[in-house]
């Protein structure tokens, strides 16, 4: 999505004044660009019939939704009850902890993006996260360091060690 004019079309695909077209529409705006304005959050509460705080209290509560850039390498965790149970949490913590960046966040060097997803639908292979793309599976907190060093520029002189997709 590429400016308002694109919004707009969203808009005018979906009837106004249908409250419960609020997330999808949340969702499908942020499809085209990768994160939510403040001016598309404040257009689709207009166009829905919510209160703006409804709109926002909307962004921040569903997981996925993002109102910056996501990183060159995006990562998303599964918090889904399966994935929890095996300790989803965990490994999220220890992904804020390594990144210095809360879930929905960017790092600061635009390099990674952290989120927390409802489920991915893979939860015989628990806990699961996304990482550049592909799906993790049994993916715990002991494995972050080596995940976060397969996924770093490499130094200068020395061989990109990032997975195919995650390279640019």
């Amino acid at each position: 999505m590429n400016g308002p004019g694109a919004l707009e079309s969203i808009l005018a695909r979906h009837p106004a004044g249908r409250r419960d077209a609020l997330v999808p529409l949340l969702g499908e705006a942020q499809a085209g660009r990768g994160w939510l304005t403040a001016e598309d959050v404040e257009r689709i509460a207009e166009h829905v019939g919510v209160p703006g705080e409804v709109a926002w209290s909307a962004v921040r509560s569903t997981g996925g939704l993002r109102l910056e850039p996501p990183g060159r390498r995006p990562i998303r965790v599964c918090v889904g009850t399966a994935c929890q149970v095996h300790g989803s949490n965990t490994t999220l913590a220890a992904l804020e902890s390594a990144l210095g960046v809360a879930a929905g966040r960017t790092t600061p060097d635009g390099a990674f993006s952290l989120d927390a997803v409802a489920c991915f639908g893979a939860c015989g292979f628990a806990p699961v996260a996304e990482v550049c793309g592909s799906l993790r599976f049994g993916l715990v907190s002991a494995s972050v360091p080596e995940l976060l060093a397969e996924l770093r520029p490499a130094r200068a002189g020395e061989p990109d060690r990032r997975p195919r997709e995650a390279a640019e």
